[in-house]
């Protein structure tokens, strides 16, 4: 979102809300991420379109994620929300 001179809101485009369908576990089957991961996910609350970059390494690693793990999960979910905006 960004706010020009005269106070105008515009919102970028990757900011555009993904389908309803877009879910935790399809994107976790499609990119063979696991149950174990899945289950860590879900641990955390997470929903696809959420920043991850806001989540401290301290958090990640209390939830169970490995530095391996953790990066397979945010190409993944770039990669999921990449696609599910390819399809609309």
């Amino acid at each position: 979102m960004h706010v020009d001179d005269a106070n105008v809101i515009s919102l970028d485009r990757s900011s555009s809300p993904l389908p309803e369908e877009a879910s935790v576990e399809e994107m976790c089957a499609k990119f063979a991420l696991g149950e174990d991961i899945l289950e860590r996910l879900e641990k955390l609350r997470f929903h696809i379109g959420d920043d991850l970059s806001i989540l401290t390494e301290e958090k990640w690693m209390a939830a169970g994620f490995t530095d391996f793990e953790w990066n397979r999960v945010k190409r993944a979910h770039r990669r999921y929300k990449r696609m599910l905006k390819n399809s609309v």
